[in-house]
């Protein structure tokens, strides 16, 4: 067997180098489980720059949504687990902008996912507030809609 370190290693190279959509989901999934599980790993996937991995896939129009998805429930679930500390990655404004972006997606397990995200940045890294400040009280409004959108077709 692969020692932990070197499993974090070839689950994120295939994660960067799989042509393949489906495939980097799988890789998402077993990297999941292994840095959920050992904090020995999930210290190596921070030392292979793991974090900006995630926000590169995120930001990445031409990926799948379901690979997408997996990347921010993966980034949700670090910034949960580690909220005592700050994940650059996820804590500029960069991320925050794109955050912002994905609650326009339309898709309402993304944006669950993206206010789950968010919400955990500013309960836990003060910081973050500022590049939240303004876009957020609209793109929550718009998602209201939606919803009231939805309830009404499945209702009526």
């Amino acid at each position: 067997l692969l020692s932990p370190p070197r499993l974090v290693e070839t689950f994120y190279d295939a994660i960067q180098r799989e042509a393949v959509d489906a495939v980097k989901v799988k890789a998402i999934y077993a990297l999941s489980t292994i840095i959920r599980n050992s904090i020995q790993a999930r210290n190596d996937f921070y030392k292979l720059n793991g974090p900006a991995l995630l926000t590169s896939i995120l930001s990445e129009q031409s990926h799948s949504l379901r690979l997408r998805k997996k990347a921010l429930t993966l980034a949700t679930d670090l910034q949960i687990s580690e909220k005592e500390y700050d994940i650059k990655s996820f804590s500029d404004k960069r991320f925050a902008d794109l955050l912002m972006s994905l609650l326009k997606s339309g898709e309402m397990d993304m944006n669950e996912k993206s206010l789950l995200m968010i919400q955990s940045l500013i309960q836990h890294n003060p910081g973050t507030r500022e590049h939240f400040r303004g876009g957020l009280q609209g793109s929550v409004a718009s998602l209201l809609k939606d919803i009231e959108k939805l309830e009404k077709s499945l209702f009526a």
